[in-house]
């Protein structure tokens, strides 16, 4: 593989469902055969919000929250990969937001300040809160 280069390797996760169903002893006999994994229980709702983290964190992802014109914040994030900037975002809202774009305010671990007016290439961090302007 290492030789020819063609390969790519995808990050996995092994998940084990229905967990409730099976004694702990036959939990760590699976574990020593496959390997780590994240046991849940669909049904009974064990570790399904363990599984979403693990999820966000081996897909590299980010939530960001935008701010509409009249200054309500968005109950829903724009989830989209770490290390994207202003751009993505736009182009997450709608394609043509950035052929408009003026500038943004940005609150949160990203912004050296309260409402920092940034531009296009300014890089976003999870958590943030996004408010952009266009003409």
């Amino acid at each position: 593989d290492v030789i020819v280069g063609n390969r790519i390797y995808t990050k996995s996760l092994k998940v084990v469902n229905k967990i409730d169903m099976v004694d702990k002893k036959k939990l760590k006999e699976l574990e020593k055969k496959i390997g780590p994994f994240i046991g849940i229980s669909a049904q009974e709702g064990i570790n399904i919000e363990l599984l979403k983290e693990k999820m966000y964190d081996k897909l590299d992802l980010i939530r960001v929250y935008t701010k509409t014109r009249f200054g309500e914040t968005d109950d829903e994030p724009l989830v989209i990969k770490n290390g994207s900037t202003i751009r993505q975002v736009c182009m997450g809202i709608h394609r043509d937001m950035v052929r408009d774009f003026k500038f943004a305010l940005v609150n949160g671990p990203s912004a050296k300040w309260e409402n920092q007016r940034v531009g296009l290439g300014h890089r976003v961090k999870d958590g943030d809160l996004v408010q952009i302007f266009t003409r």
